[in-house]
């Protein structure tokens, strides 16, 4: 019985694994991001995932007979470049997936923000500049509900390249980022302030 366990274990995190490689696929459009290194070099992406981390979240989940029942688990969330955060996980009930924004806080309250406002993430995707804003706010990670809201654990940009021969995705390499935007000048600014955050 224990073999059996071990067997099924090791199938659903396979499921798990090629499933979400297939999501990821199908999530991503071409959308240029660009991005600086840690000397302040800019390269650019079409396709992409920023990894923001894996959270510990409880979540209402409606069940037949059940009503709304409350579900512990991990969720693994992403910026991708179809533009939206995407979040992935394993809970008590399964797997589920989650609705998920970045935040900023405001008055002692969290107010979500459209990717489309941003313009460059930086120190650790920590830090975000909005466009048409004098000042840089702390970002943050909202998974549903104000509860589930956290700083960034991660902040690795995974970069695909597109095959043009069979029209799928295939990974290409991960970047540490000291800063993203979907702008150039939005990168350089956004290594600027990761230098003048790093030395405050």
């Amino acid at each position: 019985m224990k073999k059996i366990m071990i067997i099924l274990a090791v199938l659903f995190a396979f499921t798990v694994v090629f499933s979400q490689d297939d999501l990821k696929q199908r999530s991503m459009m071409k959308k240029t991001i660009y991005y600086a290194d840690g000397t302040g070099k800019i390269s650019s992406g079409d396709y992409w995932q920023l990894q923001l981390g894996t959270f510990d979240v409880q979540v209402g989940r409606k069940y037949p007979g059940e009503g709304i029942v409350k579900i512990d688990g991990s969720v693994n969330v992403s910026f991708m470049s179809g533009g939206y955060l995407e979040g992935n996980g394993f809970g008590t009930r399964g797997k589920f997936s989650t609705e998920a924004n970045f935040a900023v806080k405001r008055d002692g309250k969290y107010e979500t923000i459209q990717p489309d406002s941003i313009d460059f993430i930086f120190y650790g995707a920590s830090k975000v500049k909005l466009k048409g804003a004098n000042d840089t706010e702390d970002l943050f990670v909202f998974i549903e509900d104000a509860y589930n809201t956290y700083e960034a654990k991660k902040f690795v940009l995974a970069v695909y390249v597109m095959n043009k021969q069979f029209g799928d995705l295939n990974f290409s390499h991960d970047v540490k980022p000291t800063a993203v935007s979907f702008t150039q000048e939005g990168a350089k600014k956004g290594y600027q302030a990761t230098l003048a955050e790093m030395n405050k």
